[in-house]
């Protein structure tokens, strides 16, 4: 998938690859082809998956700011165990589970070894390209096109304080430290020669632009109620 993409009805796929017991934060750019939204079982692990329910993936609720937690196995069951399963996510008790990711959506993910994370699905239409942050909630989210982008293309349209309290923090799975930037309503160049508008900056009010690779997740909180618009690829 790349820029240039012309039509709501594309489908594909994005391919990632996980660290080795390495925790980290993805997202799935994709609805379901037809429209519908995707679940986890959707998020597949290639070779060198555990398989034992060693390798995890974490879902965080804004609302209670809990994790519920999933894991891979290499067979999952119906709720009465009478219906088997081939690999997939599952509760503790290998119930193979059904979870919605929406659009925009992210999450953690775990693996033991270094493992390829494949998610097929269809490309959003370029006027369904936002999403909607709860006031005061932090939660963790992702870009919903499979294309890399740029933090300053996660924009706050609606809703935005833009003095620095709503904030962005972009996870480092080599170093498992966050970097943390600010929208203000201002920025400027390093040298404080330029002026651009509304943006992503530093606490200096200098703007950032900060690589968000296909499917990287991110942590954002927005003090009141936001609107978050993705830049469209060109073509959509």
């Amino acid at each position: 998938m790349a820029e240039g993409v012309s039509s709501a009805n594309i489908v594909g796929y994005v391919t990632y690859t996980t660290q080795a017991d390495k925790m980290d934060i993805y997202g799935a750019p994709f609805v379901n082809v037809g429209g519908e939204d995707i679940n986890i079982q959707s998020v597949q692990l290639g070779a060198g998956a555990d398989a034992s329910g060693k390798d995890v993936i974490m879902f965080f609720d804004p609302n209670t700011q809990a994790y519920t937690i999933y894991y891979w196995m290499t067979a999952t069951y119906s709720a009465d165990y009478q219906t088997v399963y081939g690999p997939g996510w599952a509760d503790a008790g290998w119930v193979r589970q059904d979870t919605t990711i929406n659009p925009g959506q992210g999450f953690w993910l775990q693996t033991k070894s270094a493992v390829a994370v494949t998610v097929p699905g269809q490309v959003l239409a370029g006027n369904q390209n936002t999403t909607t942050t709860v006031g005061g909630k932090m939660d963790i989210y992702t870009g919903i096109y499979p294309v890399a982008m740029n933090i300053q293309d996660c924009k706050i349209t609606s809703g935005a304080d833009a003095t620095g309290k709503d904030v962005i923090m972009m996870f480092d799975p080599a170093t498992m430290a966050y970097s943390i930037y600010y929208w203000m309503g201002t920025t400027y160049s390093a040298d404080y020669v330029t002026t651009y508008g509304a943006g992503w900056a530093d606490a200096g009010w200098v703007r950032q632009d900060v690589a968000l690779n296909v499917g990287q997740g991110f942590w954002l909180q927005t003090v009141g109620d936001c609107e978050i618009e993705f830049t469209a690829p060109q073509g959509l």
